[in-house]
């Protein structure tokens, strides 16, 4: 049952009771939330607040927006699952990220040719005007192709075997919106695009790091990374 909230903690109050709510099965797969309207009346805030709340869970993968026809549920989660990830799982699994996705970065500027990187561009240049669910969908393809164009099979594996964590990663961390992380995207495509390894390995890793620090009050201080 959602219950009113008082000043001060609306953003994580909204999503955690709303993720609650989702775990205990108030809204089956598939089924229209209620709308901004209704639920800014039952939490006693603004439609704005629940407009950013409803925008992260859709970022997080959890539910869908759909324009005219209202938000809808895409992910149905367990009661363990929405509260287990916690600080400390997060710091380490952003510590790995930020290893293996420098490096490479790193790599994709060494091996990649102009036509490929080319392609980075292409890839977020996708779904500019199809809402938060296609940036979503750019994001992971993009952070994806710089794994492919490293041009290392053993990395590109590493990567793919953290997808799972990374998906609950998103579904905890919820301030990064996809328009805001595409800003950040694009600062990686720049450091790439200026042929030096090094720097597209600092800037992958800031780009990780403002994740990071986006998600929880406790970040960790910005840490560079050795040369190789």
């Amino acid at each position: 049952m959602i219950r009113p909230l008082e000043r001060g903690t609306y953003y994580t109050e909204i999503i955690a009771q709303l993720k609650k709510e989702i775990a205990n099965g108030t809204w089956k797969l598939g089924e229209r939330l209620p709308g901004e309207l209704t639920l800014a009346k039952q939490f006693n805030v603004s439609r704005s607040s629940i407009r950013e709340a409803l925008k992260a869970l859709a970022y997080a993968g959890i539910v869908e927006s759909k324009p005219g026809r209202g938000t809808f549920l895409l992910h149905v989660l367990d009661a363990p699952e929405a509260d287990d990830f916690d600080d400390s799982a997060y710091a380490k699994l952003i510590e790995v990220r930020k290893l293996i996705e420098g490096q490479a970065a790193y790599w994709c500027v060494q091996r990649a040719t102009p036509q490929q990187i080319q392609q980075l561009e292409a890839i977020l240049r996708e779904g500019e005007e199809d809402g938060d669910a296609a940036l979503n969908v750019a994001h992971m393809k993009f952070h994806a192709a710089i794994a492919r164009l490293a041009d290392n099979p053993y990395l590109t594996r590493m990567i793919d075997s953290l997808n799972g964590e990374i998906k609950r990663q998103k579904e905890v961390n919820f301030k990064m919106l996809p328009r805001e992380d595409r800003k950040e995207h694009w600062k990686v495509l720049e450091a790439i695009k200026s042929g030096d390894p090094s720097l597209a390995r600092r800037v992958m890793v800031k780009h990780v790091e403002v994740f990071w620090k986006k998600g929880y009050k406790h970040a960790p201080a910005t840490e560079e990374t050795q040369e190789q």
